[in-house]
Parts: structure tokens; C-alpha cells; sequence
């Protein structure tokens, strides 16, 4: 083989180990990158799950003022039908004592 062919086949292989080198640093470059994206995605997640676990405590709470509010309706529901009923009673007992 000639100079010439030796040349250019050197030039190949500097050329191709510039590529992988520049790959590889490349490579890194995005793994370091991708890390610090994990760690802050991660950061974002906890912080997400403990904003949910605040409002459903929240919501726990609202549902139980809403079922004391309903309980507390619902009790003087009961108490005015037994008045009513015991106002109806005595009105029936006075309409067949006439």
C-alpha cells in the first residue's frame, strides 16, 4: 500500500476515534443531565404527594362537619315531626270529641 492510502486511512480512524470520544463525553453529558432531571422530578413528586395528602385530611375533616351538620338537621327533623305529630293526635282527639 501507498503513503497515500496509509494517509487516508489514518485520517479514517482519527476521525472515527473523534466521534466516539465526542460521543462518549455526549453520552455523559446527558446521563449527568438526566440524573439532576430525576432528582428534581422526584423533589416535584414528594412535594405533589404531600400538597394530596393535605387536602384529602381537608376533605376527611369537610366530610365530617358536613355529616355533623346533617346529623344535628336531621335530629331536629325528628324532634319537630314528633311534635307535629303529637299536635295532630290532640287535634284528631279534639275533632271526634265534637
Amino acid at each position: 500500500m501507498s503513503a497515500e492510502v496509509w494517509a487516508i486511512i489514518s485520517v479514517g480512524i482519527v476521525i472515527l476515534i473523534a466521534m466516539a470520544t465526542s460521543h462518549r463525553a455526549l453520552r455523559q453529558e446527558m446521563n449527568a443531565r438526566m440524573t439532576e432531571l430525576r432528582q428534581e422530578l422526584g423533589g416535584r413528586i414528594d412535594v405533589l404527594g404531600e400538597r394530596v395528602t393535605d387536602l384529602r385530611t381537608e376533605m376527611i375533616e369537610g366530610f365530617g362537619k358536613v355529616n355533623e351538620r346533617i346529623t344535628a338537621v336531621r335530629g331536629q327533623l325528628i324532634n319537630r315531626i314528633g311534635d307535629l305529630r303529637g299536635e295532630l293526635i290532640e287535634r284528631l282527639s279534639h275533632v271526634e270529641g265534637l
